[in-house]
């Protein structure tokens, strides 16, 4: 039984940022960017750390051991079919009820860097092997990194990341259409009426999901399109163009001249405007946080990827080490 007295809190700081970093699914807590005026908290969360353990938004966490859509539930690997559980319909989505967003991680700071691991038992969450997960977080500058090892000693799918949600006007400023937003990205993936994907890769240029040119958000998620209209937002995973420096996305607000940058060495990142937050979802500070009142930035594995060969693969063999990173990076003009 998890009790919020076994949750760590670590807290990271330098002159430009500081962040707090929790235990339970090895979550940011607080990602607050440095003002003698004007200090903004630019992710979304709670103030009651129990609410974490239920956490249907996913605030903060780190998500697997997979991320995303699993279509049907079901996995196949080396000729044995798994059966996952179903908590999105009739398909598994972050791994379910046993995934890493819920689970207490064990950790310690070590200079500028907060190291936290745990362990997934074989079939404990419905997928094969024994799981070794690393998540390490480090401030440099304006740099936060978040890096992931992970280890099985069986075959198995390894897709890890960080669901945090922000908003660069500060978490309890209403929505984040007045943000602009860049993705390095040509194509997107569509999603069918049950919000999954179709399968198809599509070119982004004109639909809303074009962000190949920076634009505002608002001006995006409020065209009469169809699936956006039936997802009211953006759910949807992007493949992201390859990039020297790693950049997939930038986020920016003019009210507050914050940036946020998104590198990683993903090539796909799955991105969501918060359309369906639980009612009423109570934040920090008691604040009832809206539809659009964040957006994540998923970087991973294309959703169902194991079912789509023709995609990169989240499967990784026996003792096989599985590495990611991704970088946020926030910056004020």
């Amino acid at each position: 039984m998890k009790k919020i007295s076994d949750i760590q809190i670590f807290t990271l700081e330098n002159e430009f940022l500081h962040v707090e970093i929790g235990s339970i699914g090895a979550a940011i807590f607080k990602l607050i960017v440095k003002d003698e005026m004007n200090p903004l908290d630019i992710v979304l969360g709670y103030d009651n750390l129990k609410d974490y353990f239920t956490n249907p938004g996913n605030h903060g966490v780190v998500i697997g051991r997979n991320a995303n859509r699993i279509e049907n539930a079901e996995i196949t690997i080396a000729n044995k079919t798994y059966q996952l559980e179903k908590n999105d319909g009739n398909n598994n989505l972050h791994s379910g009820s046993n995934g890493l967003a819920k689970r207490l991680f064990d950790g310690y700071k070590e200079d500028n860097k907060v190291i936290l691991t745990t362990r997934i038992l074989s079939l404990s969450d419905g997928f094969p092997g024994n799981l070794s997960v690393k998540v390490i977080y480090e401030l440099n500058g304006y740099d936060l990194k978040v890096s992931y090892e992970a280890v099985s000693d069986q075959d198995t799918i390894i897709n890890l990341c960080n669901h945090s949600y922000f908003n660069l006007n500060g978490h309890d400023y209403s929505t984040i259409y007045d943000h602009t937003l860049f993705i390095h990205a040509d194509h997107y993936m569509p999603n069918n009426k049950d919000n999954y994907p179709t399968k198809e890769i599509l070119n982004v240029k004109d639909t809303p999901y074009d962000f190949t040119r920076v634009i505002d958000l608002g001006t995006q998620l409020k065209q009469n399109y169809a699936e956006i209209i039936r997802t009211q937002g953006i759910d949807n995973n992007y493949l992201i163009n390859y990039q020297d420096n790693h950049l997939l996305a930038s986020l920016h607000s003019d009210q507050t001249n914050i940036t946020l940058e998104i590198l990683s060495d993903q090539n796909s990142m799955h991105v969501y405007t918060a359309n369906h937050f639980p009612e009423p979802l109570k934040g920090k500070g008691g604040i009832s946080y809206p539809k659009h009142g964040g957006i994540a930035f998923e970087t991973q594995f294309a959703p169902n990827s194991v079912n789509m060969p023709w995609l990169k693969s989240p499967l990784k063999a026996a003792d096989e080490l599985f590495t990611t990173y991704t970088i946020f990076r926030i910056s004020k003009n």
